[in-house]
């Protein structure tokens, strides 16, 4: 279980201390997809920063199956989080396989897996997103769908047990959007990951979610049954 314990998310500086959001509690199981809503600016991204450290906690705690994960170093967190960004990397001259092996990067220690053992694994996964046929192809002259299918591989190849989308579906179309929901939904699922997207597509979105988080200016909104949500809960409020 992943459990978020009253975490309160914002910044500290020397003169005065900027809350953002309080006491921010709830409980995800595995193989679960959770939908982080709520408007431009409102502290989505810093929610999804704290859970990865680049902001501790103001107060409060994360854990996995309880082992508390915020007050991990950086090194030893990356074997239970990883982030996938709204916007592909602009990268010349590497192929789709190149960037997502880099994905494994803390596996190549002497004394781990050598590079074959590696790339068989980032291979599973070029065959588990259905883009096979894109591994030696330049990462530059993908589409933005290909690129993203890419960069989810590299996500997933650094096979931790939760994954933090923030807006990976920014730059798609609508039927590519589809697909990578489907295929997000089915990776959750069958590989027990915990799962949290940023997204403002919420219409297309809901039907793929198990659980709901939605930031308002002044407070946080969890739900288990995403069916009981509605969009006024978050644009509505003003203050």
């Amino acid at each position: 279980m992943l459990a978020i314990h009253e975490i309160s998310t914002g910044f500290k500086n020397k003169h005065k201390l900027n809350e953002i959001h309080s006491k921010i509690s709830f409980n995800l199981e595995s193989g679960s997809i959770t939908l982080l809503l709520g408007a431009n600016g409102i502290g989505k991204s810093v929610f999804l920063k704290t859970l990865l450290n680049i902001y501790k906690p103001l107060h409060g705690f994360v854990t996995l199956n309880g082992k508390q994960l915020s007050s991990m170093p950086n090194d030893e967190l990356s074997f239970f989080i990883s982030l996938m960004l709204p916007t592909p990397p602009n990268i010349e001259l590497m192929t789709a396989m190149d960037i997502a092996m880099s994905g494994r990067q803390r596996f190549t220690k002497s004394w781990q897996l050598n590079n074959d053992e590696n790339e068989a694994i980032v291979n599973s996964y070029f065959r588990i997103c259905g883009i096979e046929e894109l591994k030696n192809k330049n990462f530059a002259q993908l589409s933005d769908g290909e690129k993203q299918k890419v960069m989810l591989v590299r996500c997933l190849s650094q096979e931790t047990p939760i994954l933090l989308l923030d807006e990976p579906m920014a730059f798609l179309d609508y039927p590519s959007r589809i697909q990578f929901l489907s295929l997000v939904k089915k990776i959750a699922e069958e590989q027990g990951k915990y799962i949290i997207i940023s997204t403002h597509d919420i219409e297309i979105s809901l039907s793929y979610a198990n659980h709901i988080l939605a930031f308002t200016k002044n407070r946080y909104q969890f739900f288990n049954d995403p069916k009981i949500f509605s969009t006024d809960l978050i644009f509505s409020e003003k203050a």
